[in-house]
């Protein structure tokens, strides 16, 4: 390829399969190969940018274009490169072959994996609060200093009470914006919306939500983890949507947990019946009996369902965390995201198993005490976090 690198148009590197390849990054044997070339022949890097770009543009499923949008970028460009280079039919119709196969590729894609509704939260993890904030539909913020509030509506929306105090809310709520709960790390909430459904918030979460619910369904976003006690109406579904899944009930109890942070999510059913499925169009609905769990797997985007201690996973509601065989990595986040402390642990905390119930009423320090009964390890004071460093 060398000796032809220098009269490369971007159609020939849109062609190469080594080049989108190493584009996609499956052959980074190509590094210093590319890096080389570009330098050697400089007049090739604004087709060879190009040409990036474009692979990128097209391999890349969280840009919500449409096909046709995909495909009106591509011809652009290769209309632009057209009036540099002569015109090669046989290249030509190479490249428009190419199109073809990248629009009707890119149009199932869209049509069969294309999100039900954009997430509305952000999906980074919940930095910078320090206290937990309430955003009502007419955009006034309000600030709750308390670290365990209680939110309630009135069945119409037009009232609201934050811990001990009584505010009035938009009337007007059918084209207002959501109401948009945040409640960061050391900080707990519970919130009872309009339609009776009361809803847990744990620590690094937000929830976004209609002060009032109406037409036929009730809908909520979820970032971090939330508890669900939701009032049953057949004629109106409650749907909780987080970045991966959407969770139907029509009236049920149970948790879900789906941190930014997280490699899975999961749902795990206490009472009553819940379909979920990942929140693409035409994904298979998965119905959950009481005592099971979904996980999703963001990675590989694989769901698996299995049977569970439903304990394990609605214990924090009522103040403790209970663990069966849990790794003491995923014991101490679930302790950092509560207390609100950073926490870095030495050693093979990914093996290291813990069984037992931690009292969220005690101090950090005397929990990590509690903990090290059963494992070994040492705590230290490093700066502003905690090093646990666990002892072969």
């Amino acid at each position: 390829m060398k000796k032809d690198f220098k009269k490369y148009s971007l159609g020939d590197f849109l062609l190469n399969i080594d080049f989108c390849g190493w584009v996609r990054n499956e052959r980074p044997d190509l590094d210093d190969y590319y890096r080389m070339m570009i330098k050697e022949f400089p007049d090739c890097k604004e087709d060879f940018d190009k040409a990036r770009q474009l692979i990128r543009f097209f391999d890349d499923e969280k840009i919500k274009t449409e096909p046709i949008r995909k495909l009106q970028t591509w011809e652009n460009i290769l209309n632009e490169s057209k009036k540099k280079r002569r015109f090669h039919p046989n290249l030509f119709l190479r490249i428009a072959a190419s199109i073809v196969v990248i629009f009707l590729v890119a149009s199932v894609w869209y049509y069969f994996s294309g999100n039900n509704s954009e997430f509305m939260l952000p999906t980074n993890e919940l930095t910078g609060y320090t206290e937990t904030k309430l955003i009502l539909d007419n955009g006034e913020e309000i600030k709750i200093d308390s670290d365990h509030s209680e939110i309630v509506y009135g069945k119409k929306g037009e009232e609201i009470r934050v811990n001990d105090r009584l505010l009035k809310n938009n009337e007007n709520t059918r084209d207002a914006e959501p109401n948009r709960l945040i409640v960061p790390y050391g900080k707990q909430s519970k919130v009872t919306l309009a339609d009776g459904t009361t809803v847990w918030l744990n620590a690094g979460s937000q929830l976004l939500y209609s002060s009032r619910f109406e037409d036929d369904k009730r809908e909520v976003y979820l970032s971090g983890e939330a508890f669900f006690d939701v009032t049953s109406n057949p004629s109106q579904p409650f749907h909780v949507i987080i970045s991966d899944m959407r969770i139907k009930v029509t009236g049920t109890r149970f948790n879900v947990t789906s941190y930014p942070g997280d490699q899975t999510s999961q749902t795990i059913l206490l009472s009553g019946k819940v379909s979920a499925k990942e929140n693409k169009t035409f994904a298979r609905e998965i119905d959950l009996n009481p005592g099971e769990r979904i996980t999703y797997n963001k990675e590989d985007r694989l769901i698996e369902k299995d049977k569970v201690n439903i304990e394990l996973y609605s214990s924090w509601i009522n103040g403790y965390l209970m663990f069966e065989d849990e790794t003491i990595s995923e014991v101490l986040k679930k302790l950092e995201r509560f207390y609100n402390q950073k926490i870095i642990v030495e050693g093979n905390g990914k093996k290291t198993l813990f069984t037992g119930k931690l009292d969220l009423a005690e101090e950090l320090h005397q929990v990590l005490e509690n903990i090290s009964f059963s494992i070994p390890f040492e705590i230290q004071k490093r700066e502003n976090n905690i090093v646990i460093k666990i002892k072969e």
